[in-house]
């Protein structure tokens, strides 16, 4: 082989091999909250080592070792449709160990009781109306960790009937009041129900 063709290709290989990086699988963590009071759902995925909390009203992720020192990078509210008070709050904070981030960060869930949550103060709180289904309410590269994370949240769910369902239910009583009221209307008037066997 020619000694140019050589040179080219360890060239190649030396400039676009520290180029190229595997792609990095994307972690997922989901809190379903079912109904007001209830505990936590959690559901995790391409973590790694992670460690939970989950009880009822609140729930929190920890993936790596936790230190004392931790800087805040994200805060999401979820309103109350009508009132806008913060009624769920995700916030995310990363791990320091002196003056270097150590990799590790924490995602927590906060549902309120009765009273509604404020933000935490010094972090901007981003704000998205609450709508009882399963929302995304990030999803993107966690800042200064670098993990892609896709985060979703389902609370307060308030079971609405479909109307199929409510159609299929007022039919049937329909159907019942006319039933008794031709069966009525059928009846001779001497008869009495009691006289019927």
């Amino acid at each position: 082989m020619k000694p140019q063709l050589l040179i080219a290709a360890a060239l190649g290989i030396v400039l676009i091999g520290p180029v190229y990086t595997a792609p990095a699988s994307a972690a997922s963590i989901s809190f379903i909250e079912l109904s007001e009071g209830s505990t936590i759902l959690l559901l995790t995925s391409g973590l790694g080592s992670f460690t939970t909390s989950v009880g009822s009203e609140s729930a929190t992720v920890t993936v790596g070792t936790a230190t004392a020192t931790s800087v805040p990078l994200l805060s999401i509210g979820l309103t109350e449709q009508g009132s806008g008070a913060i009624s769920d709050l995700i916030s995310a904070r990363a791990f320091v160990s002196g003056t270097m981030l150590t990799g590790a960060y924490q995602v927590s869930f906060e549902s309120d009781t009765e009273a509604a949550l404020s933000a935490p103060a010094g972090v901007v709180t981003t704000l998205i109306p609450e709508t009882g289904l399963p929302q995304i309410v990030f999803s993107g590269s966690l800042p200064l960790v670098g993990v892609d994370l896709t985060i979703t949240a389902l609370s307060d769910l308030d079971p609405v009937p479909e109307p199929t369902t409510v159609l299929l239910f007022g039919t049937t009583i329909a159907t019942m009041g006319l039933f008794a009221r031709w069966r009525r209307g059928t009846r001779r008037p001497s008869e009495s129900p009691a006289s019927e066997e």
